[in-house]
């Protein structure tokens, strides 16, 4: 982005300031995609039409109330931002908070209903990447040559991969620098497309991509974005973004289709479900954790697939937390459920694993020296080609078990757990 154009939006965001502060402390502006031009932003009968216009004129202490809609990073009205220029985002602020879901004045009917009324599911407000509103599915058959040409996984006949999308923007949402007051409420982020390895940060994050921040994400959905790492959201330089009640769904990367965390990141989630997202050359298809530590509670990783590591999450010199977890119907080449990897030493408690499917390790695979601690977890129906339906413990992995259970997990060896080259797990109270 040039600097002129930095210079010009930093004058406008304080001259703003400026203007707000003055008008009797007025702390809200309202944005619908159906508003008329040259909107204030001050009513919703006078709404911005752009959300990017919004932030724009949004200092610390401003709430921004959105109707559903369709919203991009490539609109507005005051001529800061380039259509069509996929480096454009829509970049949080520190004190900005961001509520989606509003009724607004559909046609510009304001006494329809109570435009303040707010439903995510029936007003769905969607910040999308797809500049030219062309993608399309890539149409398949269960395990076809077409889906894997496009690097995808067939789903209900579509790959979770899109075409027309190599116009898109590299990160629909921005989080970067930003503390928890910068806050993100009832959105669908979808469509966006980090393809550039080499080019700053833009391999990265199709969805979201936070850089030494940590914004506030509730009842948040990202669907369909893609990245060469971190399809959903790319976290990095010790970012910690909390998220609750989100979905991560259909979204697929190289590495970490749905999340990558790396740099030390230690994002907070509880109550989220990744599902059907796809690690299409390498591993994490649900969660990358790359020397990072996130904490997880009652969250959900069912349908996520890995060409290679961890269907629903790998762990690489990672220490993630979680607690009520539950991993379903994953699947990779080793570690369906999960993969700890490279001195990885995960916590996990009260956590469930069934019906994973790997080559080796059906519900978990620990390699390099790895340590995971699980307390009170179970492993039922998990399956392996080759060796540890359930677990499979090898290059000096020594997990620590107490008080699990392992039912109906199937084999080529070792249908519960199976050790080879010095894994070495200490199981206390166990069940087989």
């Amino acid at each position: 982005m040039p600097v002129t154009k930095i210079t010009t939006r930093a004058i406008l965001i304080l001259a703003w300031g400026v203007i707000v502060s003055a008008a009797s402390g007025q702390t809200v502006l309202y944005v619908h995609d159906d508003a008329s031009p040259g909107g204030d932003g001050l009513s919703w009968a006078n709404a911005h039409r752009y959300l990017q216009d919004a932030l724009i004129g949004a200092v610390a202490g401003t709430e921004i109330h959105v109707a559903g809609g369709t919203y991009k990073p490539d609109q507005d009205e005051a001529g800061n931002v380039t259509p069509g220029e996929r480096t454009e985002t829509l970049q949080l602020i520190s004190g900005v908070a961001l509520y989606g879901g509003y009724r607004g004045c559909p046609g510009g009917d304001c006494a329809g209903g109570d435009p303040d009324e707010r439903d995510i599911d029936l007003y769905k407000t969607i910040l999308t990447g797809d500049l030219l509103g062309d993608d399309a599915p890539v149409s398949c058959t269960q395990d076809s040559p077409d889906c894997d040409t496009f690097g995808g996984r067939c789903i209900d006949g579509f790959c979770i991969i899109r075409q027309n999308n190599d116009e898109n923007s590299y990160h629909v949402v921005t989080g970067n620098d930003t503390n928890e007051t910068a806050v993100l409420d009832g959105f669908t982020i979808a469509s966006g497309n980090a393809d550039s390895p080499g080019q700053e940060n833009y391999d990265r994050g199709g969805g979201m991509y936070n850089s030494g921040s940590r914004p506030t994400l509730t009842n948040c959905t990202f669907s369909g974005n893609s990245a060469v790492v971190g399809g959903g959201m790319h976290n990095s330089r010790s970012s910690s973004p909390t998220l609750s009640n989100c979905t991560f769904s259909g979204n697929s990367a190289i590495f970490g289709g749905a999340m990558l965390n790396h740099g030390g990141s230690s994002p907070v989630l509880t109550n989220c479900t990744f599902i059907d997202n796809s690690a299409r050359y390498s591993s994490g298809g649900g969660m990358y954790n790359y020397q990072s530590s996130p904490t997880l509670t009652d969250c959900t990783f069912s349908g996520n697939s890995a060409r290679t590591y961890g269907g629903g999450m790998y762990n690489y010199f990672g220490s993630p937390t979680l607690t009520n977890c539950t991993f379903s119907g994953n699947t990779a080449r080793r570690g369906g459920g999960m993969c700890n990897d490279y001195d990885s030493s995960p916590t996990l408690a009260n956590c469930t694993f069934s019906g994973n499917t790997a080559a080796s390790g059906g519900g978990m695979y620990n390699d390099g020296y790895s340590s995971p601690t699980l307390t009170n977890c179970t492993f039922s129906g998990n399956s392996a080609d080759n060796g540890g339906g359930g677990m499979d413990n090898t290059s000096g992995s020594s997990p620590t078990l107490a008080n699990c259970t392992f039912t109906g997990n199937t084999a080529g060896s070792g249908g519960g757990i199976q050790n080879v080259t010095g894994g070495s797990p200490v199981l206390t109270t166990c069940t087989f």
